[in-house]
C-alpha cells in the first residue's frame, strides 16, 4: 500500500507574539488539506541553507508555535521551516523558510521621577545600559492607567527633560512615563 507523505506546508509567518511581547516569536502556518495530517513540526536555523533544529518534541496539532527568544542573539537572523506529519508517521518535506531578524526594542527605562517647579517640571530617569540607545520619549497622562501622550517633539538624548507647564490644569495630578528608542527606531515599553 503506497502511502505518500503529506505535501509540504505553506511558508510560515514569524512575528513577535502579541500576548508575550518581545519574549517569544509566534510561528504561524496554514492547515494542510490532506485529511490524514495529524500534526506539524517546526524547525529553526541561523542560516537559510544551514542545519535546521526541530523545536518541538511532539507533533504540534495547532497551526502555530511559540519560540522563546531568551537565548537569542541580537542582530541575528533566524530561519523557520515547518513540516506536516500524517497518521502513519510520514513527515513531509520542509516548507520554504521564513526569516526573522531578531532586534528587540530596549528595556523600559527605570527610576522615573518628576519634580514640579513654579512654571515647569523636570522628569529624570536612569540611563539605559544598551549601547544602541538613540534617545528617550516622555509621555504624560491625567490617569495612572489612562492614555499617555508624548510631550517631547524630538528624541531626548539625555536622561533628563525640562518642560513648561503651560496648559496644565491647576489641582490635577499628572502621571509621567518614559520610553527608550534604539538606533533602529524600536521603542521600549513605557
Amino acid at each position: 500500500l503506497y502511502n505518500p507523505p503529506p505535501n509540504k506546508p505553506s511558508v510560515p509567518t514569524v512575528e513577535y507574539s502579541p500576548e508575550l511581547s518581545y519574549s517569544a516569536l509566534e510561528i504561524v502556518w496554514v492547515l494542510n488539506l490532506e485529511s490524514d495530517v495529524v500534526g506539524y513540526n517546526v524547525y529553526r536555523s541561523t542560516s537559510a541553507n544551514g542545519t535546521y533544529e526541530k523545536l518541538n518534541r511532539l507533533d504540534i496539532s495547532l497551526l502555530w508555535h511559540l519560540d522563546d527568544t531568551s537565548g537569542f542573539i541580537e542582530e541575528t537572523t533566524y530561519y523557520y521551516k515547518v513540516t506536516a506529519v500524517d497518521d502513519a508517521g510520514n513527515e513531509s518535506e520542509m516548507s520554504d523558510y521564513s526569516s526573522f531578524l531578531y532586534n528587540p526594542p530596549p528595556a523600559k527605562p527605570t527610576g522615573v521621577t518628576t519634580v514640579e517647579y513654579l512654571y515647569g517640571s523636570e522628569t529624570t530617569w536612569y540611563a539605559n545600559t544598551e549601547s544602541d540607545i538613540d534617545g528617550y520619549n516622555v509621555y504624560r497622562s491625567t490617569s495612572a492607567n489612562g492614555t499617555y501622550g508624548k510631550i517631547n517633539s524630538s528624541l531626548i538624548t539625555y536622561y533628563l527633560y525640562d518642560y513648561d507647564n503651560a496648559g496644565l490644569i491647576d489641582g490635577t495630578t499628572y502621571y509621567y512615563k518614559v520610553t527608550a528608542v534604539d538606533d533602529a527606531g524600536n521603542e521600549s515599553e513605557m
